[in-house]
């Protein structure tokens, strides 16, 4: 007979108890993210609250296994918390750190994929499994948040989550400071001549220049472009002058590109006039290798790294402060260039250097204090009382009325059968974007790691 079917016997051997289930919740393993809310929580009701009181409120925002020891565990490794997610800010959403066999190989591969990507480049994973293997390189990759993007022209694509996450970790950083204190920087190239070479490589070199552009939220303090040029002293220029005695704020490098020794002047003299004015500042910039100093040099500014692939929707200056001043510089450009073709000059669109400057010193006074707001507003970075931390992300606010590419051909009322080919080759130049920063070697990562 089968097990199945043979019949009841109360002379079996006895059956085993079954095991009691237990009812009581699973602890609950918070994420960074969730960390700093607990943090957060706690710096805004200190003072108010015991310990014991927050944890219902806590409970009631989700967090229901907290109790008091969690409290004061978030808080005593607050400063290690944020010191993790502000050198990770992908890891947000983790719970623990991550352990890597070779740290050294991990830190050097994670500092060049963020120098490429600030400088728009194109990544493929054949270039990073020359050094590693498949296995290796996904895990790489979930780590540090890389992922396949499709690329649109010159914008690409992020998870709209990713950029939320960024919003919450700068916006504690940006509700320490009043809006007149936080400040921005960022770098744009731009031709002032027709460049010799292919303009279809990001490679190409002709006559340019960096300007790094730097601003505080509201726009009462714009400071002077920074002007990067290839020359400590251009021909255009007096002998018996420098380009600093004209009233320009110029630098010059080669490459025409940030280096750390031009960053870190720049941040001298932007200490001390906050220290004149007894000020503290917050500047947000790009983690670029050029962007490397010592933090205890500069007592005044603290300086917080953005994450590298969100540059283009949490970066104010790229949510439409740089794409206007380009705006209005290549609509000031074309219209002085085709004034002096108008009249005659050769080499009308081979403006000089000094010509150059100035035109685009005159593009940054066209950006209005109204139209900086509304790009920070734009990048949903603020703090809660001034945006909407949900809000759509924008990568890049529409500059209207400043006619751009092809719209200068219709503004300047340019016929084709009357026009020379250079004038259209000018404002394809003017199109152009190169890189900004000064490139970086694996030796050059290795020295930065074993000094600090």
């Amino acid at each position: 007979m089968s097990n199945l079917n043979r019949p009841l016997n109360h002379h079996s051997a006895p059956r085993s108890k079954a095991k009691t289930v237990s009812r009581t919740p699973v602890r609950q393993n918070l994420t960074f993210e969730q960390k700093l809310e607990v943090i957060d929580f706690y710096k805004r009701f200190e003072g108010y609250l015991t310990l014991e009181t927050m944890v219902p409120f806590l409970r009631e925002m989700g967090f229901w296994s907290i109790c008091v020891t969690s409290i004061r565990r978030c808080v005593r490794d607050e400063a290690k918390i944020r010191q993790y997610v502000s050198h990770s800010p992908r890891r947000l959403r983790s719970k623990r750190e991550t352990m890597v066999a070779h740290p050294e190989v991990e830190y050097v591969l994670a500092r060049w994929v963020d120098h490429k990507l600030n400088n728009s480049g194109r990544l493929r994973a054949n270039l990073l499994v020359e050094k590693a293997r498949q296995r290796w390189l996904w895990r790489f990759k979930q780590r540090h948040g890389l992922h396949r993007i499709m690329l649109h022209g010159e914008r690409a694509s992020a998870p709209v989550e990713d950029i939320l996450s960024e919003r919450r970790r700068l916006q504690p950083i940006l509700g320490q400071y009043a809006p007149r204190d936080r400040f921005s920087v960022d770098e744009a190239a731009l031709f002032f001549r027709q460049p010799a070479t292919n303009l279809n490589g990001v490679g190409c070199h002709g006559g340019h220049l960096t300007y790094a552009l730097c601003s505080n939220e509201d726009g009462s303090y714009k400071l002077p472009p920074i002007i990067i040029g290839r020359e400590e002293h251009p021909s255009c220029f007096p002998q018996h002058r420098t380009v600093r005695e004209h009233g320009y704020w110029y630098f010059y490098n080669p490459d025409v590109r940030m280096k750390s020794t031009i960053w870190v002047e720049f941040l001298a003299e932007l200490n001390e006039a906050m220290r004149l004015e007894n000020r503290h500042i917050l500047l947000l910039c790009d983690n670029a290798y050029s962007h490397n100093h010592n933090p205890a040099d500069f007592p005044h500014i603290r300086v917080e790294y953005l994450s590298p692939n969100l540059t283009p929707w949490v970066q104010p200056m790229n949510s439409g402060i740089i794409s206007a001043f380009k705006a209005h510089y290549r609509r000031r450009f074309a219209r002085i260039a085709f004034r002096c073709d108008d009249s005659g000059f050769t080499r009308a669109y081979q403006v000089d250097q000094r010509e150059a400057m100035h035109i685009a010193i005159a593009a940054w006074d066209d950006i209005t204090s109204e139209n900086i707001a509304h790009c920070w507003h734009s990048t949903g970075i603020t703090p809660p009382e001034n945006y909407d931390l949900t809000a759509e992300p924008v990568a890049e606010l529409e500059t209207e009325s400043i006619p751009i590419g092809g719209s200068l051909v219709t503004e300047l009322d340019l016929v084709p059968e009357n026009t020379r080919p250079e004038v259209y080759d000018v404002l394809a130049a003017l199109e152009t974007d190169l890189p900004t920063e000064d490139d970086v070697s694996v030796q050059q990562i290795l020295q930065q790691m074993q000094l600090g």
